[in-house]
């Protein structure tokens, strides 16, 4: 299996290239770093001729596929053609951030969406104006699969390729940057009988990783099978211990109708891709609190909107109470890069940040000014930070009352805290204090570390 520069073993990623325009030296040092299957392959020599599209139309197939190889194997999570007037332009997503490789002419971009339609099966003789598709990445060295978007604009087409990583991406618990005591409290709502495990966060912050891993965890832990069965809008991992069931609400198959229909395959462990409405979150809850452990994920800030929503969707507050297992709220941190990052003192305002969010206050903090190794991003990677939180018997009346978040956010228990591991990131220079921004949202951050909270 060939390995690759940047997000195979989930969160923690080694060194993050950020391809920018910064010149073909940089690029070519980058993809230099890549390892293929195929001795004969050679990422530079891939790297110049993505950076130079073909002129003939004739080689534009071939420059797709090489394209979307390089991306791949860069760790780039969402490929962009974005059309424009004068031409089409080349945008990667890596470590979050999106980046302009190159341009190219009105004519190559009409013909690679084209191509990406036949790729994706799309029925673009149906004349529909927005198309959807997925197509395998069987190919390229780290296998997986892409998920294919075209929408109309008024300059044309734009084709977005989201890359899903292949079985052969190892997914470990130990990996994900959690603190000790995290990974233990995951561990041990793992092992529960019954209930619902929810991970929150914004979107793109590692909730599907952070499930994956929880289930590969359980697996490995096991020395008997363990009947697990997902339900996903799609299935962005195949996952060889579980049987994965991918939504097709067009022919009846919903969450909620595929949960019901799991239900009778004597399933021990489920996992929901997300709760959007009223009929997953009563069939989730139901479940739950019939002898089966659940998770699934939400799209809020922090673990009160969660709540708040479950309640919006009709599920009453003791019944909550009762299913939840405990939450998961988690964020994706920015590391430094190692080979250009400095110490400096902090600013008397950071300073006075850092010890209102965490306590305390480093004696130096990080600082990049970014080098040819980050192409001048000053960023070495992603690692995921979380906190676990459980309820308290005061939940179900602040949320029968409708309280606000913010009260209903001291019900919870903070079992596990991120002040720790983020403390530990900054002091041992890994993160800036600029990736606090990120963790809004986080209760361990915003409440003191004894977790003063309604019992």
């Amino acid at each position: 299996m060939g390995s690759v520069v940047a997000l195979v073993d989930g969160f923690r990623t080694s060194p993050a290239r950020r391809t920018r325009r910064t010149g073909q030296t940089s690029l070519t040092r980058l993809t230099g770093e890549m390892n293929y299957e195929d001795e004969n392959e050679k990422g530079p020599d891939m790297t110049m001729q993505i950076l130079h599209p073909p002129e003939s139309l004739d080689h534009a197939p071939v420059w797709l596929g090489e394209m979307i190889e390089w991306a791949h194997a860069l760790g780039a999570t969402d490929v962009h053609l974005f059309p424009s007037t004068d031409g089409g332009r080349l945008w990667v997503r890596l470590n979050g951030d999106l980046q302009e490789i190159c341009s190219y002419s009105v004519d190559l971009h009409t013909r690679m969406v084209s191509r990406l339609k036949v790729l994706g099966r799309c029925t673009d003789y149906t004349g529909a104006p927005i198309q959807e598709g997925r197509f395998g990445l069987n190919g390229v060295s780290r296998g997986g699969e892409a998920r294919l978007s075209i929408i109309p604009t008024l300059q044309g087409e734009k084709a977005v390729i989201r890359l899903l990583a292949g079985e052969n991406r190892k997914l470990e618990l130990d990996q994900l940057g959690f603190g000790e005591e995290l990974r233990s409290a995951l561990r041990s709502a793992m092992d529960l009988p019954q209930g619902l495990l929810l991970a929150v966060a914004p979107s793109g912050c590692g909730k599907s990783t952070a499930l994956y891993a929880l289930l590969a965890d359980l697996h490995a832990r096991q020395s008997r099978p363990v009947s697990i069965v997902t339900l996903e809008d799609p299935v962005e991992q195949s996952l060889p211990f579980a049987a994965q069931v991918n939504i097709e609400a067009e022919r009846g198959l919903t969450f909620g109708a595929g949960l019901r229909a799991i239900l009778r395959q004597d399933p021990e462990v489920i996992l929901i891709g997300e709760i959007r409405d009223a009929e997953t979150s009563r069939a989730a809850l139901e479940a739950a609190l019939t002898g089966h452990r659940i998770l699934s994920s939400m799209h809020t800030l922090n673990a009160a909107e969660a709540l708040a929503r479950l309640m919006q969707m009709g599920s009453p507050p003791y019944i909550i109470a009762s299913a939840l297992a405990g939450i998961l709220n988690v964020r994706l941190l920015r590391l430094c890069c190692e080979h250009c990052k400095t110490a400096r003192t902090p600013e008397p305002l950071e300073a006075e940040r850092m010890r209102r969010m965490l306590g305390q206050t480093p004696e130096k903090i990080a600082a990049t000014k970014g080098c040819e190794r980050c192409l001048d991003s000053g960023v070495g990677g992603r690692t995921g930070v979380g906190e676990w939180l459980t309820p308290t018997a005061a939940m179900p009346q602040a949320l029968g009352e409708g309280r606000p978040t913010p009260e209903i956010q001291k019900t919870l228990r903070i079992v596990a805290s991120a002040q720790q591991e983020i403390m530990r990131l900054l002091t041992d220079l890994q993160i800036a204090p600029m990736e606090l921004a990120q963790l809004t949202g986080m209760s361990s951050l915003e409440t003191p570390p004894s977790g003063e909270c309604e019992s």
